[in-house]
């Protein structure tokens, strides 16, 4: 397995991602975009400093490793997959789909009170945000299954 395939699934999947949160980000700034907004406060929390609704380097940082690490799982998810005969979705946007979806569920929506005193369902700025993380999510996951495509289509080893 070529972990930095995984790498790099994950680093065009981030890029995809922060297109995708760009319009949430000009309309709402840092608090309407999920995942920045918790980036930010861990950032925040780390510096020792007080928060701010901005976009800051140390945020965006651990915003592009949880993405990059979180697409690194989905590759080596789907190869322990592919190496025990286990069911994957085809074509692998599906699987892409619900892997997005799952992170959400698992990793956005039940931390992120924790992480900024703001809750996803009570947010000040209303349904906008959750709807649009939801979407952003699902967006990345699906991301991820096309990349992968793409590149098993240039016959590259995607597999082992």
């Amino acid at each position: 397995m070529n972990l930095l395939l995984g790498v790099l699934i994950g680093i065009i999947g981030h890029i995809i991602i922060l297109i995708c949160e760009f319009p949430a980000l000009y309309k709402w700034g840092v608090l309407g975009v999920l995942e920045l907004h918790e980036s930010e406060c861990i950032a925040d929390k780390f510096l020792h400093r007080k928060a701010k609704n901005i976009i800051t380097l140390s945020g965006m940082t651990i915003h592009f490793i949880n993405g990059v690490i979180i697409g690194i799982v989905f590759y080596i998810l789907l190869n322990i997959f592919n190496a025990l005969n286990l069911f994957i979705l085809h074509p692998l946007v599906l699987s892409g789909l619900i892997y997005g979806l799952i992170i959400f569920l698992i990793t956005l929506a039940p931390v992120h009170k924790i992480i900024t005193n703001t809750s996803i369902l009570n947010h000040p700025l209303g349904r906008g945000p959750i709807f649009s993380s939801l979407i952003a999510h699902l967006i990345y996951g699906a991301s991820l299954g096309i990349i992968i495509e793409i590149l098993q289509s240039n016959q590259l080893t995607i597999f082992m």
